[in-house]
C-alpha cells in the first residue's frame, strides 16, 4: 500500500505534526465514545506510509479518525 498523500495534506494544512495528530484523535475519540483513546505518533506514522494492517476506510475507527481531522 503506497503513502497516504490525503492525510498528509490535510495535516499540513492544519499544521499538524504526527504527534498532534494522535493527541486530536485521541480527544475525539473520547469525546465520541466516551473513552479515551490510544492512538501514538507511531500509529499516525503507519497511517502515513500504508503499513497498516487494513485500509483507513474499512477500519472500525475510521469515522473518529475523521473526526479528528475536522476539528480546527
Amino acid at each position: 500500500m503506497g503513502a497516504n498523500v490525503i492525510l498528509k495534506g490535510r495535516m499540513n494544512e492544519l499544521g499538524l505534526t504526527q504527534d498532534g495528530l494522535a493527541h486530536r484523535m485521541n480527544i475525539a475519540l473520547d469525546d465520541l465514545g466516551g473513552r479515551p483513546g490510544d492512538v501514538s505518533a507511531r500509529t499516525v506514522r503507519s497511517l502515513l506510509n500504508g503499513s497498516t494492517g487494513r485500509s483507513a476506510a474499512r477500519a472500525p475507527h475510521s469515522k473518529r479518525y475523521s473526526a479528528a481531522l475536522s476539528r480546527t
